[in-house]
């Protein structure tokens, strides 16, 4: 059973990579239950799991996970403060949230290579006028968008936090609930599956250092011009590919 990270593993800038489409065939083929794991925060699920058919990988939104997907599992539709940009709002609303930056009790930060000082202003003063809890997208420190790096939401989060003296709550990866929400998808295909069979395959190690944290056992992805033989000292075992063709070769020969 997989738990699998999409960007860096099955897609780089949008394209597919060396074998990704091959790897879903033979999950899907073999009937190994799996799950598709994406930080995206400003499409809906439905969105993202119907332009991943488009390129060739043949899922469905059993199949799939972002932060959306667990948020829902935390916060109810009600009236939040949004922060991250127009997609993130529009894609709230459409699951029943409602905007308002005044007496909101939650709010909701997603990444944005846009944010400036009087937003995280605004941020501080709903927090401590409101007693509002922060729910943080996803749980990067950074992020690249059009060859540059920006702060990730955990940096900013991190920010807040010592501003407020409130914790935020991250909702997608590298949480615990958002890999535990997952594993219900997996138990959902099989309902005999068990955290000790499941596998993470990511290409960030903060990724595997949470799965370890759990219990899953947990693959890094190097990319195809990595040395596997340099793999970081983590201080668990776990399982190094150059690219996730590399994992289906492997699941093939298990046969």
């Amino acid at each position: 059973m997989f738990l699998v990270n999409i960007s860096g593993v099955l897609l780089d800038e949008g394209a597919l990579l060396n074998g990704a489409r091959e790897f879903v065939e033979v999950l899907n083929a073999k009937k190994i239950p799996y799950v598709l794991m994406s930080q995206n925060a400003k499409k809906s699920s439905a969105l993202c799991v119907s332009e991943l058919r488009q390129k060739g990988l043949e899922v469905s939104e059993a199949n799939f996970i972002d932060p959306l997907f667990v948020l829902q599992k935390l916060v109810t539709p009600q009236e939040v403060a949004i922060f991250g940009g127009s997609e993130f709002v529009e894609s709230l609303e459409k699951l029943g949230f409602k905007q308002n930056l005044q007496t909101a009790k939650r709010v909701l930060v997603t990444n944005s290579d846009s944010f400036k000082f009087s937003e995280f202003s605004a941020i501080l003063e709903i927090v401590l006028q409101n007693k509002a809890q922060i729910f943080a997208m996803q749980g990067s420190k950074t992020f690249e968008k059009n060859g540059r790096i920006y702060p990730g939401v955990s940096a900013i989060c991190k920010m807040l936090e010592e501003a407020t003296g409130e914790k935020a709550e991250v909702v997608g990866k590298p949480s615990k609930t958002f890999f535990y929400e997952a594993f219900k998808l997996l138990c959902e295909q099989n309902e005999n599956a068990k955290i000790k069979d499941v596998c993470v395959i990511s290409d960030s190690t903060a990724d595997l250092v949470a799965a370890n944290g759990i219990g899953f056992s947990s693959a890094l992805i190097l990319g195809e011009k990595a040395n596997l033989a340099n793999k970081k000292e983590l201080g668990f075992e776990y399982e190094a590919f150059g690219e996730i063709a590399d994992v289906m070769d492997k699941i093939l020969q298990g046969d």
